[in-house]
């Protein structure tokens, strides 16, 4: 946009010096009434473009350059009026030695929007230079963040699969823990059935002899057995 506004300037500077090449050349009030007026809606163009540009000065040596320029056109400004007024007198031989003299401030002014719009390309191309090393560090932060994310994970996977093998062996060891003490307790079972089946039998030898002896304790003898 820059650029774009000092180009303006530029063309507005060469529009005035070829007005008033044609006012020179007019031979009437007429022709120099629309000349002038011409001239004036070109001040116009150029005031503005001035204005819009000079509220963004912000690059390296644009200050110096735009200072420079606004002094070669303020020159430029005080010394056209007298080669118009030549003009309207009919002076044209004077007014184009006027407008020759003045080639040099019309040159620099040249040479100062040249360098106006270098240093404006060279920002716009720090600025560019500058975005995409923004761009490369967010990309280069977003891949570093993913890794990080990615270890991460593979972390939480690595500590969930200890935990869920450590939890899965504490269960096989009591699983086998519970195996053993039902093994145990299935033997101690038969050593008590065994430990009982020889006192049960003696018991039962006892009251079938009694029962034999004691025919009319039967009764008795059946609750014994």
């Amino acid at each position: 946009r820059s650029v774009e506004r000092v180009g303006q300037i530029g063309m507005a500077v060469q529009r005035e010096h070829m007005l008033t090449e044609r006012h020179i050349l007019e031979s009437g009030p007429a022709g120099w009434d629309a000349v002038e007026r011409d001239l004036a809606t070109n001040r116009a163009d150029f005031q503005r473009a001035a204005a819009a540009y000079g509220e963004h000065l912000s690059l390296p040596g644009e200050m110096a350059a735009w200072y420079r320029l606004a002094g070669d056109v303020a020159a430029k400004d005080y010394l056209a009026p007298a080669v118009i007024g030549l003009s309207r007198s009919n002076r044209d031989l004077d007014a184009r030695r006027r407008l020759v003299a003045m080639q040099p401030l019309f040159d620099a002014i040249q040479k100062d929007v040249s360098r106006l719009v270098e240093i404006n390309r060279m920002g716009a191309e720090r600025a560019r230079k500058e975005m995409g090393d923004v761009q490369r560090d967010a990309v280069e932060f977003r891949i570093i963040l993913g890794a990080c994310i990615a270890a991460v994970l593979v972390l939480i996977g690595i500590m969930l699969t200890r935990v869920l093998a450590r939890n899965e062996r504490r269960l096989r060891d009591k699983t086998h823990a519970l195996e053993d003490k039902n093994r145990e307790l299935d033997a101690f079972a038969s050593r008590v059935a065994h430990d009982l089946r020889g006192p049960l039998s003696a018991v039962s030898v006892a009251s079938y002899l009694l029962g034999e002896r004691v025919p009319q304790q039967a009764k008795v003898t059946g609750i014994v057995q």
